[in-house]
């Protein structure tokens, strides 16, 4: 057994403070994730009464104009997602490297993933059909 020594001290609180780090960061990547469906959550529905509301009032190129920001801003989100899933593997590699790996699965797993990945184009879809679709009552739509 190594002699406790101010040295060792130190470099055993390192050690903690860079697993805490890790930690930290593993955690952060769900708030930036779950805070990212929100603002899209947020986004979709705002696009969808603003194309409600202004459905006589807007002129074809506006409408489609609309719905080509919001396929924009999916799209952004949705590879903004994909690089947060590949942090997290990122994290969790790098946990097993210094012996802080998990055996407990996460909640929902892989269905999760499935299901928000359908949820996000189903409703990215359906947003952008409904925002084309909204003009066609002022001038015969798209």
């Amino acid at each position: 057994m190594a002699k406790a020594t101010p040295l060792n001290w130190v470099l055993d609180a390192m050690e903690q403070s860079v697993e805490i780090n890790w930690f930290d960061a593993y955690y952060n990547l769900f708030a930036v994730w779950d805070s990212t469906v929100n603002f899209w959550l947020t986004a979709t529905f705002a696009v969808i009464v603003a194309a409600h509301v202004l459905r006589e009032a807007s002129s074809k190129s506006l409408t489609r104009l609309l719905a080509f920001l919001y396929v924009g801003f999916s799209l952004y989100v949705f590879f903004r997602g994909i690089s947060l899933f590949y942090e997290t593997f990122f994290i969790l590699d790098k946990l097993s490297e210094i012996g802080l790996e998990s055996n407990a699965p996460l909640p929902f797993g892989e269905i999760g993933d499935v299901i928000i990945c359908v949820l996000f184009l189903v409703g990215t879809a359906a947003t952008t059909h409904f925002v084309l679709s909204s003009a066609k009552q002022k001038d015969g739509g798209i």
